[in-house]
């Protein structure tokens, strides 16, 4: 195993790789077509204004990662255009928003803010890190939000002390054995 890292890419393009050997052959394996991923510049802003109500609506270039049944994960016009989570009954499921790649060299430069609020019952919930956005086992805790019920909170997260390796920012909302549980992030602000 020999890596190589590609540098100067541009993002959300198409590009073409393939190997040379030696100069008798010009290529020793097939061609490989790749896809970048979209990054978003910083500093990055999302307040979840412009996606419309209701299941099914979500921000672009985020992932989410539900549990299946009565617990959902999108953007809702109560509660000044949120990103809404819900658990319902007594689920106990994870349900997790990965934010989209953000342009920035280490997120050990970079600070978060993010506002948000409970509603119902509360439910340990973090900002954290992932090193791949399309698995939960991946994520880090990085600070649990406050539980206190129908109070807006802004809390100012620094990644200074930050030593992994994960680039994806995600907020996580783990059901307990509580009834009705609703977590609103009215946005969240990144800066490097």
């Amino acid at each position: 195993s020999n890596p190589h890292l590609i540098t100067g890419l541009a993002t959300n393009t198409s590009y073409t790789l393939s190997a040379q050997c030696d100069s008798a052959t010009p290529s020793c394996f097939p061609p490989v077509t790749l896809t970048t991923g979209e990054l978003h510049p910083m500093p990055y802003c999302e307040q979840f204004d412009s996606y419309g109500s209701g299941n099914g609506n979500y921000p672009t270039g985020w992932t989410h990662l539900t549990a299946t049944g009565d617990d959902y994960l999108y953007t809702t016009s109560g509660n000044n255009w949120s990103l809404y989570f819900r658990s319902y009954y007594y689920n106990q499921n994870t349900l997790t928003a990965v934010l989209p790649d953000l342009d920035i060299d280490s997120l050990r430069h970079a600070s978060i803010e993010l506002r948000y609020r409970f509603e119902g019952n509360s439910c340990p919930s973090y900002i954290g890190i992932q090193t791949d956005p399309n698995d939960t086992t991946t994520f880090t805790p990085l600070q649990q939000l406050q539980t206190t019920l129908n109070t807006w909170h802004t809390d100012r997260i620094s990644l200074a002390d930050y030593t992994g390796d994960g680039r994806f920012l995600a907020i996580r909302m783990q059901g307990n054995n509580t009834y009705y549980k609703h977590l609103y992030i009215d946005y969240i602000y990144v800066q490097d």
